[in-house]
């Protein structure tokens, strides 16, 4: 840059883009009195927080609805800076497409009209204009006004580097000796062309390592890499007919281009009449002989310039810059966002478990509360539920693997590093939801279908999902080197304790957020997401109250208490205490080989009681094996039976059908989500002498004589904390 006027705030453009002390001796370095703060070191902190800030969360007050959606808009706003940030980036970056930025060629209105020409110029091609829209010292060039054509976007190359810097410049030579290996954008611009204030000679730019070469001839004879071209001056062709004979002479050279050196663009677009032997790629015109040259031998005592800057030379800046700029800013986009986390479900499909019978309630917000603390049984630094917080999910298990794109660096063509871990490096997993604020502990705020499949609308119930998201955030886990980046992804459980992802979630998608070296960046953002399943439950109850019967020819089901007919002819012995008698005390639930839950505890379940665990889920349709263990009159007796559960989706009003079950598993004794297995009944035939009867056996409920329990099932706390178990324990089930 050029000197800084008094008082003012003058940075080197590359460390104002990045956010570094300086762009030179310490270019990674970051400027933490930066004045700057929409810099790209900015665009990562605001992504950071756009992913996971929870501001409201941690100022000490109630964090209820109102600041949960501030925070939600909170999040929008960072998602703003992030790409404001950017923008201002890659400005930066296109400016050093332009020749004078990079040879510090200052073209405001003090200086010269032949300085200023290139931005006034360009700007009429950009926009379709006409010489008129230029400048005075470009009209100067024509007879009149001329239609100018628009510059070409080209298909230059998408650029891509290992770190920022290099988008810019490559910087490993700052005397200049690697100039023309150098591969960023101020690079090429910079050892390229001339601009109105750089013309030979130049004092600033008098050292041998100076690119392009300042001496055009000797005697006559062109040297360093120029040729000269005639050809009929551009600017006159609209003239009067005798200056359409007027040629003028050009300086031309190649510009160097390290990343894509064959990129081939005519840079006349002017399309003027040219003669045969007009510019072609190497040769650019990069100066002109001015019409003052002639006479330099009869003035030596007077400066006039030897050389300009015509409109030729003008449109070859434009053509061949603006086609790398595009190329540019699009790998810098591109690296910015390259980090990428694949993230998939752990081995038995199941992403959290919590057990449903933890006591809780609903506020007034809509959020479910936890009546008592719960401490884990496995782990002694979480609660599973803590009083008076969120009860919902409090441990999430991903596999997560490292599967940011593999990578050349332009114009080295060395590979681009996409390592992770090391010091400072951590992750996160980010649960993102709705809810549904009209849901209830026994289930009856859950929209679902009635027994005859059509849509039930929970009672008193406007929406069954807020308008805006949430986010849970769990605890960081630190990520040493290569942990990430093996051939196989990695099992990795997150810690919600302190912000569990409650009951009522809806829309659920579980985000990793990786933060710290990537490659040669130091401070990079991987991230990936997966589309889960919303809180799926499944159960086992007691319907101890009312046992099912067939008549004995097979054709009639009914449902009846214990103490009504058939049942109290038909039983010779007391009726059984469905408490004490036909309790279960043992329930073990099985996701194909693996057991997910298991009641150790010795707990009764009474009879309207219900053993109920939500799980958020992959999609696939899984095997789930039941047993439960009675005793009493029955016992002791085990029943075991396996269904196939679905994972219920809730994302939007038109995915509403999957997974929602009718019948007796619709409200109330039954479960929203899944199915339960088998069905008991005791026939009032002879054992052993029965027919078949008809299967499967009605809802109690769409009987006339039996009306489902007002309340619903209770859920049980039966072996409650066994989630915390590890999931790759055997299924016991034979």
């Amino acid at each position: 840059m050029p000197s800084c006027p008094s008082g003012s705030i003058c940075e080197r453009s590359i460390a104002w883009a990045l956010g570094n002390v300086d762009g030179s001796g310490t270019p990674t370095q970051e400027d933490l009195n930066r004045v700057n703060h929409y810099s790209y070191r900015d665009a990562r902190n605001a992504m950071w927080g756009a992913l996971t800030r929870e501001f409201n969360k941690h100022t000490g007050q109630s964090y209820a609805a109102v600041q949960r959606e501030a925070d939600s808009i909170d999040r929008m706003y960072l998602w703003a800076t992030t790409f404001r940030s950017l923008g201002d980036v890659v400005h930066l970056l296109e400016d050093t497409a332009q020749p004078q930025h990079t040879r510090n060629d200052p073209h405001s209105f003090l200086q010269t009209g032949e300085q200023q020409a290139f931005e006034s110029y360009t700007n009429a091609r950009v926009l379709g204009g006409t010489t008129a829209n230029a400048n005075s010292y470009v009209q100067g060039f024509f007879g009149g006004p001329q239609a100018l054509t628009p510059p070409p976007l080209g298909t230059y190359p998408i650029a891509m580097f290992s770190t920022p810097l290099r988008f810019f410049t490559m910087f490993n030579s700052p005397d200049g000796t690697g100039i023309l290996t150098n591969a960023g954008l101020a690079d090429y611009t910079n050892r390229g062309f001339f601009t109105g204030g750089t013309l030979p000679p130049d004092t600033a730019y008098g050292t041998p390592h100076v690119y392009p070469p300042q001496t055009f001839t000797q005697g006559g004879v062109p040297i360093n890499g120029y040729s000269i071209v005639l050809q009929r001056c551009s600017g006159l062709q609209d003239a009067d007919s005798r200056l359409r004979a007027v040629t003028c002479q050009h300086y031309v050279h190649d510009v160097p281009d390290v990343v894509d050196p064959d990129y081939a663009q005519n840079p006349n677009a002017q399309n003027h009449d040219l003669l045969p032997q007009g510019y072609t790629l190497p040769d650019v015109p990069i100066a002109s002989e001015s019409i003052f040259s002639q006479i330099l031998d009869q003035a030596t005592t007077i400066y006039v310039p030897r050389t300009a800057i015509s409109t030729d030379e003008l449109d070859a800046m434009g053509n061949l810059t603006i086609p790398r700029a595009v190329g540019y800013v699009t790998g810098m986009l591109n690296y910015f966002f390259r980090g990428t986390l694949q993230v998939t479900a752990p081995i038995d499909g199941i992403y959290a478990i919590v057990n449903h019978g933890m006591p809780h309630t609903v506020d007034a917000d809509g959020y479910p509360i936890c009546s008592q603390t719960v401490a884990s049984p496995a782990d002694n630094t979480k609660n599973l539920c803590t009083a008076g917080g969120i009860f919902g999910f409090t441990s999430v298990r991903v596999n997560v693997q490292n599967t940011t794109p593999a990578a050349t660096e332009s114009g080295t063509n060395l590979p681009i590093s996409k390592a992770t871990g090391g010091t400072n490096a951590k992750m996160v997993a980010v649960a993102r939801y709705h809810r549904n604020p009209c849901y209830k502990p026994d289930l009856s705020g859950e929209p679902s279908n009635d027994s005859t499949g059509a849509p039930r609308t929970p009672i008193n119930c406007s929406s069954p999902r807020t308008a805006y998201p949430e986010i849970s955030v769990s605890a960081e886990v630190p990520v040493a080197p290569g942990m990430l980046d093996g051939q196989n992804p990695v099992e990795q459980e997150f810690n919600f304790s302190n912000d569990p992802i409650p009951i009522n979630a809806t829309d659920v998608f579980i985000q990793v957020a990786y933060r710290g070296p990537l490659g040669a960046e130091t401070d990079g953002i991987a991230v990936g997401m997966v589309d889960v399943s919303e809180p799926t439950y499944d159960a086992l109850w007691a319907m101890t109250d009312i046992p099912l019967q067939y008549q004995g020819d097979g054709s009639t089901w009914i449902w009846s208490p214990w103490t009504s007919p058939p049942w109290s002819t038909w039983w010779t012995l007391p009726p059984p205490d469905p408490t004490k008698d036909l309790a279960v005390t043992g329930v073990v639930i099985c996701e194909g080989q693996w057991q997910i839950y298991n009641s150790t505890s010795g707990e009764h379940l009474p009879e309207d009681h219900v053993v109920r665990i939500a799980t958020i889920r992959d999609f696939s349709s899984n095997t789930v094996t039941h047993q439960d263990i009675w005793q009493g009159v029955f016992g002791p007796w085990s029943r075991s039976g396996s269904a196939s559960i679905d994972a219920s989706i809730h994302q939007a009003d038109d995915e509403q059908g999957h997974g929602w079950l009718s019948g007796a598993n619709f409200y109330g004794r039954g479960i929203v989500f899944g199915d339960t297995g088998t069905y008991d009944y005791i026939p009032t035939c002879t054992f052993g002498n029965c027919p078949l009867p008809p299967f499967p056996p009605p809802s109690p409920w769409s009987l006339a004589d039996v009306a489902p329990p007002a309340s619903g099932f209770i859920s049980e706390p039966i072996g409650i904390g066994n989630e915390s178990l590890p999931r790759k324990t055997a299924c016991p089930i034979h």
